[in-house]
C-alpha cells in the first residue's frame, strides 16, 4: 500500500490518493472502522479527513488487475480531479450506487509493472462521481502522473503513455504517437471537455512529464525527465530542440495555459537525471527538485558552469532559477546507495523537501558543516527545509529497519505541512523530537498522513577570547555562549583561510587547529549548536588576537635501559631545567642527571626561556625486563650416555667449556657423560643486548651388565627358547616371529639366519645389550605338482621331490599315501596335504587342490513374438561355442546371443559345445512373426478464409495418434476436426491390438480467398416497429474475437459486447438514450486478418 498524491481543499480539510491492495483495509484511523477491500493486485484510493486527521470519507476505483492513483488536488469549489492508470474492462468509477464503467484500449505487449490507461476524474466535495475519462493505446504502459487545476477548473495533465493513443474522449480525436515522443502534457475543461494535448521526448522509448505547477498569470511550468537527441519541446510549428547528454535528462519548460510553448532547459549528465517536483515563489523564480547519477553534472543551463557530483550510485538536487532559466543556486545530497528526491513545496517563507535515503546523508550544503542523517536500515523518509536562497535550516527523518519513503507534501500554513508515502517494519517513529509517535505496518507496505509543525530554530549567540601560544604550549580559544544548547560548532578565520571547530563546550578552553606558527589575527565567522538546525553569522570585526611565543625546550629521545643500568637524562633550550619525577635522579634541577633504571619512566622536564615562557618536554626511558634463563633442571646420567641440554628466554649463548658439549653456542647442545658428575654454566644474551647466567648439575649412575643365551642351530620354523639375564627389563629385537620382545625368556620360529639383540636396563634406567645369533638349516630344494581343474573319473597323477621321505593325507583316494608320486583319483573338490623330511631331519608340509569340474547346463530363451520387420534377440547358455541354423537371417551364427531377422515365423537350432571336458547339446526355438496393420488417411475438404475446418478420418488399426496435434480438436481420435491456418501435412499413426504399427498421410491446403466482410449503418431508428430497431455489425465468413463497443459524445461507453451478432437498443442502464450522434468502435480478428480496428460514428433517430 502505498500513499502518492496529497492536496487540502479551501476548508483546510486534507486528501491523499494512492493505490492498496488486500482485503478489510481500515481507512479511519480512529476506533470506529472504514474497510475497504481491493478487487484486483491493486485498487486506487481517495480519503479524505479534517485537519485534526478525523476520518471523512474513502472510496476506490479498480478492477481485477493493477489500478492506481498517482496524484490528487481539488479546484476552487473544493471539487477533486485525480489522474493515474488502469487496467482491465468495466472498471467502475462511480463510488456511489450507479456504475460509470471504463475499459483500457488495450493491455497488450510486455508488462512493464505498471501503466495502462490514463484516467482522470472528477468527483464532488463528498466524493460523488462527477464525470470520468481515459486515453491509451492498445499496449500497456500509460499513465498520468500529475493533476493540477486553474481558477476555471481547467484540468492540466501529465504523464507517459506507449504507441499511439487519442487524447480526446469526445467524437473527435487527437492522436499523439509515440515514436514522436512518449511524454506528455494535456488540458481539459471543468467538463472534462478535451482542450489540447502535445507530446515530446525520444520515440518509443522512457520519457515522462512528473510535476507541473500554473503561475496564476496565463502560464505553467513542468519538469520530468527524456531522453534522445534534438528533441523538440514546442508543440508549435516553430522548433525548440534539447538534447540528453545520458540515459535520463532532466526538462524544466514553460507553456502557456493555451498550450503554447514558451521556453525550455535541461540539467544532465552521463547517468540517470530525473525531474520530480517543481514550484514558483512570488518573483516567478523556479525550484526544481529530483536526483541525478554521475558525476560533474552542469546545473548551469547558461553559458556558465555549475558542477555537482554524487556521492554514490544516485543523490537528490535542489535548483533555482529565475522566471527566464537563468541559473542561482544549487544543492545536493546522498550517501553511497540511491537516494531519490520526490516532492517540493513552499510556505511562501521557505522550502520543504521530501523522499528517500539509504545509509548516511547529509543535507547541509556548507562543506565545512555536517547535519548527518543516517538510515536504520534500508531506505527512510528525509525532510529537508531550506530558504529561497538555498540556505539550510533544518532536517529530520523517519524509518524503520526496512524500505520506506515521502512520496507527497503540502503545506497548511507558514512551517505546517502534510506527508504521505509508504513505510514498512513495526514501532516507526513518525515524532522527530524528543516525543514518540510509534507506528506498525499490517504488511509489507502501509500507507502513511502525518502532520508537522516545524518552527524556525532559535539562534545561538556568544564571544571569543583566547590566549596566545608558548613554544609547545599551544594557543586556545574560549567560547562564552549567552544563548542555544552546546555542543558547539564555530568557525574563525585568519583572513586567508576559514577553519571549522565542533563538539566545542561554553567556558571550556579548547586548542586552536591548526595552531598558528605566528601571531594571528582570527574574526569569528559563525556559532552552530546542539539543535542541529541553527547557526548565528557575526559581522567583521568581532576579532580575536593571539600572541606566538617560539621558545621550546627539547629533552633527548626516547630511549631503553638493561634492568638496573645506569644512565643520564639529557635536555636543552632553555636557561633552567625542573626534571621529574625526581625520584632517583642524581640532581633534578640540572640538565643532565643520572638514573639507575628499575621501571619504565615518563620523566618530564620544564624549561624556563629568558624571557620567563614555560615549555616542557619528555623522554620515555623503557627499562626491558629482568632476563630470566629458563634451564634444563640438574639430573643424574648413566655413564657413557648423552643429555639433550636446553636454554630458553635469550637470544645468544655461551657454555661453560666441558669436552662432553658438542656446541657450546648452542640454545640445545648435547652433553656425553663421563665417569663423574660436572656443573656447566650458561651466559644468554637477549635481543635488547641485556646478559645473565644460569648453570645445570649432572650425576653419573655405575653400569650393570646384561648376559644373552648361547648361538644356535635351528630347522625352518622350528621353536628356539631365548635367554637373557642381569638387568631388570628387556627388550628384544627385531621382533620379528618372537612370542614376546619385552621379557628375559621369548620363544621364536626362525625361518632364516637372524641374530636377535638384547637391551637391558637396570633399576636406574641405565642400559646395556647382548646379542644370540640362530642358524637356519637351508630349505632342500623341493617341487609339487600344481593346483588343478579335473574332470569327474579321471585319474590325476601327484609328485613332490627333494625330500628323504614322505607321507600324503588324506589316503582314502590315493594309490599309496608314503611314496612321492602316488595315483588320486577325486570324487570331488579336495586338497592333498605331503609331509617331507630332509636330511637333517627337518620337516616340510606344502598341499596341492584339485577342483573338479561340473557338468555343463545347457539351455536356450524363446523370444517373444514380434512385429514383421522388427528383430528378437537369441539367446543360448551353457557352452563355449555355439553353431545356429538357418544362418541366413541372424547377425552371427557362432555366438551365444544372435538376433534374428525373421520375414516369417521361423525355428532356429543352435548346437552348444563345453571342450574343456568334450560335451555338447542340440536344442531348438521358434520366434513368431505377427504382420502390420493397413492404415488409410483421408478429409472432408481444404480450408479457406470463410471455411475453417475439415474432419479427418483414419481407418485399418485399433488405436490411433495424429500429428501435429497442434491444430486438431482431438490427436488421439479415428476422426477429429482439424483447423489449421496454413496448409499442414497431417500424418497418423495406427497400432494393431497386438501393438504393431502403420502410418499414412493426408494434406489439409489453406486458400487465403473467400475473405469474410463486414457493414456498419450510419443510422438506426429504435422505435420498435420491426425496422431498423438495432444498431449492428453486418458481416459475412468467420470472425474468431470481436470487441464492439458504442460510446456516447462525453466519452462514457453506453453498450460492449465480444458477440458479432449482438446490436444495440439505443438504450444505457435501461434508459432510452437522447438522439444524436454516437462513436463505435471495433477491435475484431479473422481467420486471415489477426486484427481488424476501426472507428466510426452514427446518428440515433428517434
Amino acid at each position: 500500500d502505498q500513499g502518492d498524491g496529497l492536496t487540502i481543499d479551501n476548508a483546510g480539510n486534507v486528501i491523499k490518493a494512492g493505490r492498496f491492495s488486500g482485503t478489510n483495509v481500515d481507512f479511519d484511523p480512529s476506533a470506529a472502522t472504514a474497510n475497504m477491500s481491493s478487487a484486483g493486485g491493486t485498487d486506487g484510493f481517495v480519503a479524505k479527513y479534517t485537519s485534526t486527521g478525523a476520518y471523512l470519507f474513502s472510496f476506490r476505483i479498480g478492477g481485477s488487475n493493477l489500478d492506481e492513483i498517482n496524484d490528487v488536488t481539488v479546484d476552487l469549489n473544493n471539487n477533486i480531479y485525480v489522474t493515474g492508470f488502469f487496467r482491465g474492462p468495466n472498471v467502475d468509477f462511480d463510488p456511489g450506487a450507479g456504475t460509470t464503467a471504463l475499459s483500457s484500449n488495450g493491455d497488450g505487449g510486455g508488462d512493464p509493472g505498471y501503466g495502462g490507461d490514463m484516467f482522470v476524474a472528477k468527483y464532488t466535495p463528498a466524493g460523488q462521481l462527477l464525470w470520468a475519462i481515459n486515453v491509451g493505446g492498445v499496449t500497456l504502459g500509460d499513465n498520468g502522473t500529475i493533476i493540477k487545476t486553474d481558477d476555471q477548473g481547467n484540468a492540466y495533465i501529465g504523464g507517459y503513455f506507449q504507441q499511439t493513443a487519442d487524447f480526446d474522449p469526445g467524437p473527435g480525436t487527437r492522436i499523439l504517437d509515440g515514436s514522436d515522443g512518449t511524454a506528455f502534457l494535456a488540458k481539459y475543461s471543468t467538463n472534462g471537455i478535451y482542450q489540447w494535448a502535445f507530446n515530446f521526448g525520444n520515440g518509443n522509448d522512457n520519457n515522462s512529464s512528473f510535476d507541473l505547477v500554473l503561475d496564476g498569470v496565463g502560464n505553467f511550468y513542468a519538469t520530468g525527465y527524456f531522453k534522445g537527441t534534438n528533441i523538440d519541446f514546442d508543440p508549435g510549428p516553430a522548433t525548440a530542440y534539447l538534447s540528453s547528454n545520458g540515459a535520463y535528462e532532466v526538462f524544466v519548460s514553460k507553456y502557456t495555459t493555451n498550450g503554447d510553448y514558451v521556453q525550455a532547459f535541461s540539467i544532465g549528465g552521463g547517468g540517470l537525471d530525473v525531474g520530480r517536483s517543481i514550484v514558483l515563489d512570488a518573483q516567478k523564480n523556479i525550484y526544481v527538485l529530483g536526483d541525478f547519477g554521475s558525476s560533474n553534472v552542469d546545473f548551469d543551463p547558461g553559458a556558465g558552469t555549475a558542477l555537482m557530483s554524487t556521492q554514490g550510485q544516485g543523490d537528490v538536487f535542489l535548483a533555482k532559477y529565475s522566471s527566464t532559466g537563468v541559473y542561482q543556486w544549487s544543492l545536493s545530497f546522498g550517501g553511497v546507495s540511491n537516494d531519490f528526491g520526490w516532492k517540493l513545496v513552499s510556505d511562501g517563507l521557505h522550502l520543504f523537501i521530501t523522499g528517500g535515503f539509504n545509509g548516511v546523508s547529509d543535507l547541509n550544503p556548507l562543506p565545512a558543516v555536517t547535519d548527518n542523517l543516517t538510515s536504520n536500515g534500508g531506505n527512510d523518509i528525509f525532510v529537508g527545509k531550506y530558504t529561497f536562497d538555498g540556505e539550510y535550516l533544518c532536517a529530520f527523518k523517519v524509518g524503520g529497519t526496512q524500505d520506506d519513503i515521502g512520496f507527497s507534501i503540502r503545506v497548511a500554513g507558514v512551517n505546517t505541512f502534510y506527508m504521505t508515502g509508504g513505510f514498512q517494519d513495526s514501532n516507526v517513529d513518525f515524532d522527530p523530537t524528543t516525543g514518540i509517535r510509534n507506528m506498525t505496518s499490517a504488511g509489507a507496505d502501509d500507507i502513511f498522513l502525518a502532520k508537522y509543525f516545524w518552527p524556525d530554530e532559535k539562534r545561538p549567540a556568544g564571544t571569543l577570547t583566547g590566549t596566545g601560544a608558548c613554544g609547545d604550549i599551544p594557543a586556545q580559544l574560549t567560547l562564552t555562549t549567552t544563548a542555544g544548547v552546546g555542543p558547539f560548532n564555530i568557525r574563525i578565520s585568519d583572513g586567508i583561510n576559514d577553519y571549522d571547530m565542533a563538539g566545542i563546550q561554553s567556558g571550556v578552553p579548547f586548542d586552536i587547529i591548526p595552531q598558528p606558527t605566528v601571531t594571528t589575527t582570527y574574526s569569528f565567522v559563525f556559532l552552530g549548536d546542539a539543535q542541529r538546525c541553527s547557526e548565528l553569522t557575526f559581522p567583521a570585526g568581532n576579532n580575536v588576537l593571539i600572541p606566538v611565543d617560539p621558545g621550546k625546550v627539547a629533552a633527548s629521545d626516547d630511549t631503553t635501559a638493561c634492568f638496573k643500568a645506569s644512565f643520564q637524562l639529557h635536555a636543552t633550550g632553555a636557561a633552567s631545567f625542573i626534571w621529574s619525577p625526581a625520584t632517583g635522579l642524581s640532581d633534578p634541577t640540572i640538565a643532565d642527571p643520572l638514573v639507575i633504571a628499575q621501571v619504565s619512566t615518563r620523566y618530564f622536564v620544564t624549561g624556563t626561556s629568558p624571557n620567563g615562557c614555560k615549555t616542557r618536554d619528555s623522554i620515555d626511558l623503557i627499562v626491558h625486563p629482568e632476563l630470566i634463563l629458563n634451564v634444563t633442571p640438574d639430573t643424574i646420567l648413566c655413564q657413557k650416555s648423552t643429555l639433550q641440554l636446553s636454554v630458553s628466554n635469550a637470544e645468544d649463548y655461551v657454555w661453560s667449556a666441558d669436552p662432553g658439549l658438542n656446541d657450546p653456542l648452542s640454545s640445545s647442545p648435547v652433553y656425553t657423560s663421563g665417569n663423574s658428575g660436572v656443573k656447566l654454566y650458561v651466559t644468554g644474551t637477549d635481543l635488547n643486548g641485556c646478559e645473565a647466567t644460569d648453570s645445570v648439575s649432572v650425576g653419573v649412575f655405575p653400569v650393570t651388565a646384561t648376559v644373552a643365551s648361547n648361538d644356535v642351530q635351528s630347522c625352518y620354523r622350528s621353536m628356539v627358547q631365548l635367554n637373557a639375564s642381569g638387568s631388570a627389563t628387556y627388550s628384544w629385537s627385531p621382533a620379528t616371529l618372537l612370542s614376546s620382545n619385552s621379557v628375559a625368556s621369548p620363544v621364536t620360529y626362525p625361518e632364516q639366519d637372524i641374530r636377535y639383540i638384547v637391551t637391558g636396563t637396570d633399576v636406574n634406567g641405565c642400559v646395556s645389550k647382548d646379542s644370540v645369533d640362530i642358524d637356519v638349516f637351508d630349505i632342500p630344494a623341493m617341487s609339487l605338482t600344481s593346483d588343478a581343474e579335473v574332470c569327474n573319473d579321471t585319474p590325476v597323477q601327484l609328485e613332490a621331490t627333494g625330500g628323504l621321505s614322505y607321507q600324503w593325507t588324506p589316503v582314502a583316494t590315493l594309490s599309496n599315501p608314503a611314496i612321492s608320486n602316488p595315483i588320486a583319483n577325486p570324487t570331488g573338490d579336495i586338497k592333498y596335504f605331503v609331509l617331507t623330511t630332509d636330511q637333517n631331519n627337518c620337516r616340510y608340509l606344502d598341499s596341492v587342490s584339485l577342483d573338479v569340474r561340473p557338468a555343463p547346463q545347457f539351455k536356450v530363451t524363446a523370444p517373444l513374438p514380434v512385429c514383421s520387420g522388427d528383430s528378437a534377440q537369441l539367446l543360448a547358455s551353457g557352452g563355449d561355442t555355439y553353431q545356429w541354423s538357418p544362418a541366413g537371417s541372424l547377425s552371427g551364427p557362432n555366438i551365444a546371443a544372435p538376433v534374428a531377422y525373421p520375414a516369417v515365423t521361423t525355428t532356429y537350432s543352435v548346437r552348444a559345445s563345453e571342450s574343456f571336458c568334450n560335451n555338447d547339446s542340440t536344442m531348438s526355438v521358434t520366434v513368431t512373426v505377427v504382420p502390420l496393420p493397413i492404415v488409410t488417411a483421408s478429409k472432408a475438404n481444404d480450408l479457406d478464409c470463410s471455411l475453417g475446418t475439415s474432419q479427418l478420418n483414419a481407418s485399418g488399426a485399433a488405436s490411433y495418434k495424429w500429428t501435429p496435434d497442434s491444430t486438431l480438436s482431438n490427436g488421439s481420435v479415428r476422426n477429429p476436426v482439424a483447423s489449421p491456418s496454413v496448409t499442414t501435412q497431417y500424418i497418423v499413426t495406427g497400432t494393431s491390438v497386438n501393438g504393431c504399427h502403420s502410418s499414412d498421410t493426408v494434406v489439409v491446403e489453406f486458400t487465403r480467398s473467400n475473405f469474410g466482410g463486414y457493414l456498419m449503418p450510419n443510422a438506426f431508428t429504435p422505435n420498435r416497429d420491426g425496422i431498423n430497431d438495432c444498431f449492428g455489425i453486418g458481416y459475412w465468413g468467420l470472425i474468431r474475437q470481436i470487441e464492439f463497443s458504442i460510446f456516447n459524445r462525453w466519452g462514457e461507453r453506453v453498450f460492449y459486447s465480444e458477440k458479432a451478432d449482438a446490436c444495440w437498443d439505443g438504450t444505457y442502464k435501461g434508459i432510452p438514450q437522447d438522439p444524436g450522434v454516437f462513436v463505435y468502435m471495433i477491435k475484431a480478428s479473422t481467420i486471415c486478418e489477426p486484427t481488424v480496428f476501426r472507428k466510426g460514428t452514427f446518428v440515433l433517430i428517434r
